[in-house]
């Protein structure tokens, strides 16, 4: 059953990519109170500090993008997301933060080519 989730919310990230900007999540929206029982099992997701999980040239990954990105993805099941225990935990985010830097990195290099990607080869 973990095994689905964890993968489920890997696709469905790269689905959503990088979406805000700045990534610093709103205090007393689902999202941050989401990313705060997050950072109860891994304190470096704390949406307050909105630490950098992935820098590159171009972007920086933050804690509040990439908690942020998970629950839209999660949407009600975030719950069992919440069960796993803290090293998995600490695992799934570090997998989910590369897949969805990797995404925007192939996609900042596709416009530096003047490469359209569609939503449909997105999904």
């Amino acid at each position: 059953m973990y095994k689905f989730i964890i993968l489920s919310l890997i696709i469905a990230g790269l689905m959503f990519g990088c979406g805000q900007e700045t990534g610093k999540l709103e205090k007393g929206t689902p999202e941050y109170e989401f990313a705060k029982k997050v950072s109860e099992k891994a304190p470096y997701f704390d949406p307050d500090a909105n630490n950098p999980v992935v820098t590159t040239n171009q972007f920086d990954l933050t804690s509040g993008m990439l908690l942020g990105t998970i629950y839209q993805t999660a949407g009600n099941r975030t719950s069992q997301f919440l069960s796993i225990d803290s090293s998995m935990l600490r695992d799934v985010l570090v997998n989910n933060a590369q897949q969805l830097a990797e995404k925007e990195l192939l996609l900042e290099a596709a416009k530096e080519r003047n490469v359209i990607v569609t939503q449909e080869k997105l999904d």
